[in-house]
């Protein structure tokens, strides 16, 4: 009967109370953080796939840019290579003609 009552004596008992407390206050302020972090990692998920997406369409936005310069370039240069020739007599009115109807598709 004595350990009964010394197991179940008033300072056991409070200390067991507050044991239980304790961990009951751990495990909702673990939930709290894991909600938390969750949240973040969603707000972290966002942003990330907006920033892909804005990325994504200033690379397209300039590989486009740059394509057509290319070609931009590319015709100024055929134009006058094909020029040089004509006026030096390596080739004819009618074959710089061809050429420049080519350019303009």
């Amino acid at each position: 009967m004595d350990i009964i009552n010394l197991i179940f004596s008033g300072e056991n008992i409070r200390t067991l109370i507050v044991i239980v407390a304790m961990l009951y206050l751990l495990k909702s302020q673990e939930l709290k953080t894991e909600k938390r972090f969750n949240e973040i990692e969603n707000r972290f998920s966002d942003f990330e796939k907006r920033m892909n997406e804005n990325l994504d369409a200033r690379f397209s936005a300039f590989h486009k840019q740059l394509k057509e310069n290319d070609f931009a370039h590319l015709e100024k240069t055929i134009k006058a290579l094909t020029y040089m020739l004509e006026k030096n007599k390596f080739l004819t009115v009618e074959d710089k003609g061809f050429i420049d109807s080519h350019l303009e598709n």
